[in-house]
């Protein structure tokens, strides 16, 4: 298994569709709410992603944080 399968299948067992999230649309950028709208998968070019609720096509998990508040 590589990292990054090994990255969403971690990120699948502890946040299932429907987490709150927050996430940048670039980095430094202001944090955005909203909520997953997918479990996290392995993108076609090798980066796991998940796609959001009311946001165009998906986001890097790089991008994307389990909201706190």
């Amino acid at each position: 298994m590589t990292r990054n399968e090994l990255l969403v299948e971690n990120w699948n067992m502890k946040y299932p569709v429907g987490t709150p999230v927050r996430f940048q649309f670039v980095k430094g950028g202001a944090w955005k709410h909203t909520t997953t709208q997918s479990a996290a998968y392995v993108a076609d070019n090798g980066e796991p992603v998940v796609f959001l609720e009311n946001v165009s096509g998906y986001y890097g998990l790089s991008h994307v944080e389990p909201d706190k508040t």
